[in-house]
């Protein structure tokens, strides 16, 4: 798969959609990325269906699997995020989503919670003119996500989990971006209760 993402081979993608299927959790990652990659719309019926079957075994929202599907739906059209009111901030815009300069990172945060969305966790990153974004590792806040609880409630507790990691963020950000992954209410229906460790 690392070959065809690197080649953008397109006559691959109907092999890749059966990778759905695949016992594996990073197998399955791994497809629904890449399918999203290579703009693969007949894939958007098999991905739904991994996004149903994830949520009926209680696979949180935040960890890598869902992440992936959510990103291939969104770039293949068939998912539409809610975006903060402060898209002027973004420094680069990309398929799977934006990248953002860290110096915004609250007023993001709190946007998005403004917007009902429920933040996932962000990721940090450093520019380089010679090796573009590299990633830089952050303190981590655990946190419950509970399908079962109202939704306002679950926004509120990932923004306060967030804030908390952005404000043991060095203040000088100069050079740093983040991506942020949320969800809204629509991308997860009503459903049993289940543990969100961090992004």
């Amino acid at each position: 798969m690392d070959v065809f993402e690197a080649s953008r081979y397109l006559p691959a993608a109907p092999s890749v959609v059966r990778l759905l299927h695949d016992q594996d959790r990073t197998v399955r990652q791994w497809a629904a990325y890449l399918l999203g990659l290579l703009e693969h719309d007949p894939a958007v019926p098999e991905l739904t269906a991994l996004a149903a079957r994830l949520r009926a075994d209680g696979i949180p929202p935040g960890e890598a699997e869902p992440v992936a599907v959510h990103w291939s739906l969104t770039s293949l059209g068939a998912r539409q995020p809610v975006l903060p009111e402060v898209e002027s901030t973004s420094f680069e815009h990309r398929p799977t989503g934006d990248v953002w300069l860290a110096a915004r990172l609250e007023e993001l945060l709190r946007a998005l919670a403004a917007a009902r969305q429920v933040i996932l966790g962000f990721q940090l990153w450093r520019r380089h003119e010679r090796f573009g974004l590299t990633w830089e590792r952050h303190e981590e806040v655990g946190w419950e996500f509970d399908r079962a609880a109202d939704w306002s409630d679950n926004v509120a507790a990932a923004l306060f989990a967030t804030e908390c990691e952005a404000d043991a963020l060095t203040q000088d950000r100069d050079d740093l971006v983040v991506t942020i992954e949320w969800i809204d209410a629509s991308d997860q229906p009503a459903a049993q209760s289940v543990r969100v460790h961090g992004p």
